[in-house]
C-alpha cells in the first residue's frame, strides 16, 4: 500500500510540475504566481 501511494504521489508531483512549467511558458507575464517554492513558505507562515 505505502509503495503504491508513494508512486501515485510522485506521478501527481510530476504532472503538477509539468503543468506549472507549461502554464509559466504560456504566461510569462506572471512568474510570481508560478513560483511554487514560495507557496509552502507562505502556507507555513499562515498556519
Amino acid at each position: 500500500m505505502s509503495i503504491e501511494l508513494s508512486m501515485i504521489k510522485l506521478l501527481v508531483i510530476r504532472i503538477f510540475k509539468r503543468t506549472i512549467l507549461f502554464d509559466s511558458a504560456r504566461l510569462p507575464i506572471i512568474p510570481e504566481v508560478v513560483t511554487h517554492e514560495n507557496a509552502p513558505v507562505e502556507m507555513l507562515q499562515i498556519s
